[in-house]
């Protein structure tokens, strides 16, 4: 039995320290102000130029009893799409029409992806 622990507690170790060590902090702690509920979007792709516009109508949400608000073109906003994931930065983003709609234009990349 000693002999077990001899082994497993190193090997324990090691395999813990690499394990701790790949765990990055998020860039930006996520507060959850409620849940958006979503209808089936649409928009298009200019293939020429990679541009692509997401509409997204009939959005119902249903805020946290603790939440002091949201304000989008203040804070920033993380998309997730499957996989993908966009951080957009706070002031990003351009209200108008008294607060009912946020528009966003990024940067074009230079190569690869972008939003």
């Amino acid at each position: 039995m000693r002999s077990i622990v001899r082994l497993v507690l190193p090997l324990f170790l090691c395999t813990a320290g690499h394990v701790l060590a790949q765990v990055q902090p998020p860039a930006v702690r996520p507060v959850f102000h409620g849940t958006l509920q979503l209808l089936p979007a649409s928009g298009r792709i200019d293939r020429r130029t990679g541009s692509t516009t997401l509409v997204v109508s009939r959005w119902t949400f249903i805020p946290n009893p603790d939440s002091n608000g949201m304000h989008p073109e203040q804070e920033p906003v993380l998309i997730a799409l499957g996989d993908d994931s966009f951080l957009i930065g706070g002031g990003a983003l351009h209200v108008s029409h008294g607060g009912r709609l946020f528009t966003y234009h990024g940067p074009r990349p230079q190569h690869g992806r972008g939003v």
